[in-house]
């Protein structure tokens, strides 16, 4: 029974595949031989020949379309365009792909600080508290650039440290050591 179905859906295949050769063949586009024929001072084209030997006329295939001359400058216009488009893009990929890479070095800069337990340049204000705890001291004001905060820690062992914050975010970190 097995061998019977494998039999009938080979044979199926084989339909298919000719089903689909004949249909690729009829899709083709007809070629036709055209004569021009003049009968009676009257210019007439005909599929035979007028006469034994006449010649066929050469015909294009139908899907070739002659360029046209006066579209030669909007074809190289459009390739200007398309040519700058690909460029700018480009230049756009190469830019997006600078910036990713740095924002990527340093968001590993600052993961590998955090897990040293250091503080540094661009850590944001939960970040000092999560690795220096509550400082002893905050002193803020208010000038052009925003708001600035400085952060004094008590004597850590090895001195005291001071963090400055602009907005949030660590704009310098002082170390004063014991003497």
């Amino acid at each position: 029974m097995q061998d019977h179905n494998r039999e009938m859906k080979a044979g199926a295949g084989i339909g298919r595949m000719l089903l689909a050769v004949l249909a690729a063949a009829a899709l083709q586009p007809a070629q036709a031989e055209v004569y021009r024929c003049v009968v009676g001072g009257v210019t007439q084209f005909s599929d035979r020949p007028c006469q034994a030997g006449d010649a066929p006329l050469p015909v294009p295939p139908a899907n070739v379309v002659p360029a046209d001359r006066a579209a030669a400058p909007l074809a190289e216009q459009h390739d200007r365009r398309v040519q700058a488009s690909r460029k700018a893009r480009a230049e756009e990929d190469a830019a997006w792909r600078q910036d990713y890479e740095a924002r990527t070095a340093e968001a590993e800069r600052l993961r590998a600080a955090r897990g040293r337990g250091e503080v540094v340049r661009g850590m944001s204000a939960n970040d000092v508290r999560r690795l220096l705890g509550t400082p002893a001291k905050i002193d803020s004001d208010r000038d052009a650039k925003g708001l600035r905060e400085r952060w004094s820690y008590a004597d850590t062992g090895a001195g005291r440290v001071t963090v400055t914050l602009r907005d949030g975010v660590v704009s310098d970190v002082r170390r004063s050591r014991k003497k």
